[in-house]
């Protein structure tokens, strides 16, 4: 990275640098008040009421609310009514108010967007029932499920946010208490209780337009950050007492089995721990430990070099303790006498401490730590009254991180509302189980109704359970699909992820896993984008897009950005069929997929986007701007892996059946999913802009993707960050794939993109083409000349593939890709049937006589499965035993089920 490109903050200004471009104040125009109380319309769908007494209101950014003002002021009417009451007419909601103190029957909100029965909020109430849950501090300790805190997202068409015990935001030169008092506050600005009593609500009254809450949520406490590219990869981590030459060997075999990881993840082990008993024990640690690792400088840079990201392990509650190194430095900062050896204390709500901390965390970094593991587990509560010490330790590490031109990262657990602010999120110690599997994928998909769409697990589990090599190898693809993908396990010889401790085929299918999930890069970086522009997180429940009954029902499935949805299998195999199963509903696959795109700037229309800065009135082209389809078969759904198809003219359901090298991921027609391709080549390169792309095309329908990448220089506005968008076209109808030429932000282009690419395209789930040969490329370069460009093609019988490729084509160029004569394939249903029985642990007469009537019967066979019951139903000879048996069991049935009706 160029750091001339970006200075940064100085290290004493990131707090207030971070309260630079928040709006706390509320727009004028917008405010309804009297003596006591205050409203504000926020947005058409979103708004404050605050009573006070004394008749004082608050006005500072506090830990959750930011902005206050959104840059737009929303259509609302008000009107005074003869009895002393207040109405507020929004296109969202009907307030009325009695201008007395809050109460039940003098205060609420109707949702007019819901159609809930008790879509009135009434001041007091609790959604209980209806609101559809947020996240959870932690699942330390976790087999399975655990409660969940509320989100924004609610049935009843409201949620609220309560917002009065938040401390606030002031400028503070001087250090009012404590044992600093009277010093100079190093941050010249703190967190401190708010000077007066008041009640602060938020109302959310979107109705069931859940992504437009969410929208709201970011536009009122802070955008979601974008993450760095490499954090997109894949994070090893290990509670092991590694040494460094250990280490350094563990990633070199990793590159050498082509198993692709970006950031190196520390324990604790990296620290002394074994340390004299007077100073306790040893989890807090500052200090490398030498035996281990000799040289940490040296370490650090073998991991750079081999294209890593490092972070440590920081349990921070004891402090700094006078065998640490540093600790003089500390000692003295705080005004302690070194010699004393007394422990500089930790104390989260003194200024000069955290500063004094962070001076011992930037000692290390100069070694070559990217980045924090703040592993906070002591409560919620500190010496100041209402400042949580997990909140202000995820805070301070996320904007001192991003200090001197770095690209902010931390790394904790969720400590509230706002916490998206602060990624990545640690999601806590859980047990290995396949409960615990199962909880994951409804967890992370409900946690972005509260904006926190980072989350990173620890895949696989953490601790304790039974090794089960099934259970590794579902998680593993889980975490291929989930934001963050770090493995982890807790300090026992018998517990690891390495995929070459586990026995085939789990072993292969857990490789399998972490190189798609490395390939997945280019799209996950673009919805990395996607995130911080438009408000929509990268994985999204079903019912954010579909208000069917049954996308509240599958809590196991969910988008997983604009182009895929995700069904993990979380339930072991079956025995008979040898294959684990998920239900999947299928939505009608015409419906509108979560594609908007946009800028985090104005109000989300009717439909949930975002309205960018220069939409006019009743301008619609913000809609689909990051993803459009244009149906011309619009009912198919494809198997991303296998393609085949799944006819879906209105929503179904269906049991899906895998083996243990797949998950079930489907693909709407017109999807355009960009990949690195599956070489070792491309997945060793790291994770800055390919050389080579391939992108993955489904048929039936015409769709585009905009891919997004940057030259990796963190600006605090991204808007100042210099992209490439680069939009990819797929004609399904003319038969065209077309790559634009990249748009550049600035004239700032050097470093973003490599000087030419080798492009692929897939097309899945298509008939062999009649003739290879007319398949032509052609390359357009900056002058308008145009040129043909060598195609190679070929075929792929097993995934119904075809796949083109060209090579060195230059980055400023436009490429045309004619795919003449496409049809959507025929599902290969006797071959696929036959794979389903032979794999089946069943009767061999069983499989003969079911084959048979598939072949005969194709679909109309399922009628006879159940007529294929027998028992010896040859003449038994006198002295042998019964042969002649069939048993066709349920799950093979329906595994079947699922081959003979997808089409």
């Amino acid at each position: 990275m160029n750091m001339n490109e970006n200075k940064g903050v100085p290290a004493n200004d990131v707090l207030r640098s971070y309260l630079a471009s928040a709006t706390p104040q509320m727009n004028e125009e917008t405010v309804i008040q009297g003596e006591h109380w205050r409203i504000g319309i926020l947005s058409e769908a979103l708004v404050r009421v605050e009573w006070s007494e004394s008749g004082l209101f608050e006005d500072h950014a506090t830990q959750i609310v930011m902005n206050r003002s959104f840059g737009r002021t929303p259509k609302f009417h008000v009107t005074h009514n003869s009895d002393n009451l207040v109405v507020i007419e929004t296109p969202a909601l009907t307030l009325s108010y009695n201008k007395k103190p809050f109460s039940s029957e003098g205060l609420s909100v109707a949702a007019k967007r819901s159609t809930s029965h008790y879509r009135i909020w009434h001041y007091g109430d609790g959604d209980h029932n209806g609101n559809l849950g947020g996240t959870a501090r932690t699942l330390d300790q976790c087999d399975g499920a655990t409660t969940l805190d509320k989100g924004v997202a609610s049935r009843h068409g409201w949620a609220v946010i309560d917002d009065s015990h938040s401390n606030v935001w002031r400028d503070m030169p001087t250090i009012p208490d404590g044992p600093s008092q009277g010093k100079a506050n190093p941050y010249g600005v703190w967190l401190t209780p708010r000077s007066h009593q008041e009640t602060d609500i938020y109302i959310f009254a979107h109705g069931n337009e859940y992504a437009s809450a969410v929208q709201d949520l970011y536009r009122l406490t802070g955008p979601q950050p974008l993450l760095p590219r490499w954090a997109l990869g894949n994070w090893w981590s290990r509670y092991y007492r590694y040494s460094q030459s250990e280490y350094e060997q563990l990633m070199r075999g990793f590159r050498e089995e082509n198993l692709p990881f970006s950031v190196a993840v520390l324990d604790m082990d990296w620290h002394l721990v074994d340390i004299p008993a007077q100073y306790g024990h040893g989890w807090t640690g500052y200090t490398w430990n030498k035996e281990l690792f000799p040289d940490p400088p040296a370490f650090l840079k073998s991991l750079h070099d081999m294209g890593m990201h490092v972070t440590l392990n920081d349990h921070p509650r004891d402090g700094y303790r006078s065998f640490e190194d540093g600790y003089a430095e500390a000692a003295q900062a705080m005004g302690i006498d070194p010699d004393s050896g007394a422990t500089v204390n930790f104390d989260i709500a003194d200024p000069l401490f955290l500063r004094t901390s962070m001076h011992m965390h930037h000692r290390l970094e100069k070694q070559g730590v990217d980045f924090w593991w703040i592993d906070w587990q002591q409560g919620s509560l500190s010496r100041e009254p209402g400042l949580d010490p997990l909140w202000m330790l995820d805070h301070a590490h996320y904007c001192d991180s991003g200090r001197d031109g770095h690209w902010p990262l931390t790394f904790s657990r969720y400590a509230g509302v706002g916490s998206h602010r602060y990624p990545v999120g640690f999601s806590g110690d859980t047990v290995i189980s396949w409960d615990s599997l199962k909880f994951q994928p409804y967890f992370t998909a409900t946690a972005s109704n509260v904006g926190y769409g980072w989350w990173s697990h620890d895949i696989g589990g953490h601790m304790l359970g039974t090794r089960d090599d099934e259970l590794e190898a579902r998680w593993f693809w889980l975490g291929t699909f989930s934001p963050i993908n770090r493995l982890h396990s807790s300090a026992s010889d018998f517990l690891t992820k390495d995929p070459r401790s586990f026995a085939e085929p789990a072993r292969s299918s857990m490789s399998a896993a972490l190189r798609f999930r490395q390939r997945m890069l280019p799209y996950l970086y673009s919805m990395n984008w996607r995130a911080h522009e438009a408000g929509l997180p990268v994985v999204e429940p079903l019912y954010w897009v579909h208000s069917d009954p049954e996308a509240y029902a599958f809590h196991d499935e969910f988008y997983f950005g604009t182009q895929l949805l995700v069904a993990p299998i979380v339930d072991p195999a079956d025995e008979f069929t040898g294959m684990g199963s998920a239900q999947v509903w299928l939505p009608a696959a015409s419906d509108n997929a979560p594609v908007m795109s946009g800028e985090m700037l104005r109000e989300a229309d009717s439909k949930g986007a975002i309205i960018p800065k220069d939409a006019a009135a009743g301008d619609t082209s913000h809609i689909d701007a990051s993803t459009t389809t244009e149906a011309s078969a619009p009912h198919l759904w494809f198997d991303i892996f296998t393609g085949r198809a799944y006819e879906a003219p209105q929503a179904r359901h269906l049991r899906v059946f895998r083996p243990l090298n797949q998950i079930p991921v489907f693909a709407r027609s017109g999807t355009v999913l960009p990949l690195l391709p599956d070489t070792a080549q491309a997945l060793q390169a790291g994770t800055s802009n390919p050389r080579a792309l391939e992108v993955l095309l489904i048929p039936g329908a015409s769709g585009s993707f905009e891919l997004v990448e940057d030259d990796g220089i963190y600006q605090p506005d991204s808007s100042q960050i210099h992209t490439a968008r680069t939009r990819l076209t797929w004609n399904w109808q003319a038969g065209t794939f077309h790559v634009s030429s990249p748009q550049f932000s600035s004239q700032q282009q050097a470093g973003i993109l490599p000087d030419s690419r080798n492009w692929s395209v897939c097309v899945r789930g298509v008939a062999r083409p009649d003739n290879l040969e007319q398949i032509r490329a052609y390359a357009t370069n900056a002058s308008g000349q145009r040129s043909e460009v060598a195609a190679h093609a070929s075929y792929d019988e097993r995934t119904l593939s075809l796949l083109v490729s060209c090579e060195a084509v230059a980055s400023s160029a436009e490429l045309d890709v004619d795919l003449p004569g496409l049809k959507i394939a025929t599902n290969p249903l006797v071959s696929d049937a036959f794979d389903v029985l032979n794999r089946a642990k069943i009767n061999t007469l069983t499989k003969d006589l079911a084959m048979n009537e598939i072949s005969r019967f194709g679909v109309g066979a399922l009628a006879s499965f159940a007529a294929l019951e027998r028992d010896n139903t040859r003449e038994q000879v006198a002295g042998e035993p019964p042969i002649w048996k069939s048993h066709m069991p349920s799950t093979v049935i329906a595994a079947l089920a699922e081959v003979l009706t997808r089409s």
